[in-house]
């Protein structure tokens, strides 16, 4: 499996800065008191934040999502979402599992996106993972589905 990083994912936003983990062997299965409670103590200090509009890491992701030619306020980026849905008064994330409770705490904690991919369907698939500017017919397949859909 390769991953591949398209060169215009620079060019229009040349501070962009990427992260990787790549963590072998997790066992996923069931929950954890402690994960759990990071996660709320993540969405207690989101639901501290006045004003989501005036967060750095939420106008800067805006510019750059402008600068790939997306509308942010109607494609908003993954971070904005989720802070936006914790940030509302009686609304608690579920615990899915472990990993995703790892990625939504470190959004909400970094506000910065966070996202996950399975390296083995990936390498089942065939497919490599690729970061690159939308073209238009991607489709995903959402958690706990059977069936892709596409995204416009």
């Amino acid at each position: 499996m390769k991953i591949h990083l398209q060169p215009e994912i620079f060019a229009l936003a040349p501070d962009f800065h990427r992260g990787l983990v790549i963590a072998r062997h997790l066992n996923n299965n069931g929950d954890s008191s402690e994960l759990e409670a990071r996660l709320r103590e993540a969405e207690s200090e989101t639901k501290k934040i006045d004003s989501l509009g005036k967060l750095c890491a939420v106008t800067g992701w805006d510019e750059v999502h402008r600068a790939f030619g997306s509308n942010p306020n109607k494609f908003p980026p993954a971070h904005k979402n989720l802070l936006k849905r914790v940030n509302k008064p009686e609304v608690r994330l579920p615990f899915i599992s472990k990993v995703v409770a790892i990625m939504n705490t470190s959004s909400l904690s970094l506000r910065t996106p966070v996202g996950g991919d399975d390296l083995k369907r990936c390498q089942d698939y065939g497919a490599d993972l690729e970061l690159r500017l939308a073209r238009g017919n991607e489709t995903f397949l959402p958690l706990g589905k059977d069936v892709k859909e596409e995204t416009p």
